[in-house]
């Protein structure tokens, strides 16, 4: 184990019970999600999947389908993600 992991589970160890709990509760459900995140995209066929994503995304673009991505946009599509909702609904 690293000296930083080391340091934060000191740390950790400092919180209460239902803290730690709630703290392990993320880090484990993080770690569930590299790992299939990994998972995902070591098998041949994600690399065909996200290459085909990628060039029918290149296109789109190409044709003059997409629109550049402003900082306000960019926040709108963050707050939607976050609540579930869009402007639209």
């Amino acid at each position: 184990m690293t000296s930083l992991l080391t340091q934060a589970f000191d740390r950790a160890a400092e919180l209460s019970e239902e803290s730690q709990d709630a703290l392990a509760r993320q880090l484990l459900a993080e770690l569930d999600a590299d790992r299939r995140w990994d998972d995902a995209f070591a098998s041949p066929r994600s690399e065909d999947l996200l290459t085909r994503l990628a060039d029918r995304a290149l296109a789109t673009h190409r044709n003059g389908e997409t629109e550049p991505l402003d900082d306000a946009a960019f926040d709108r599509v963050g707050r939607e993600l976050a609540t579930g909702s869009s402007a639209d609904d």
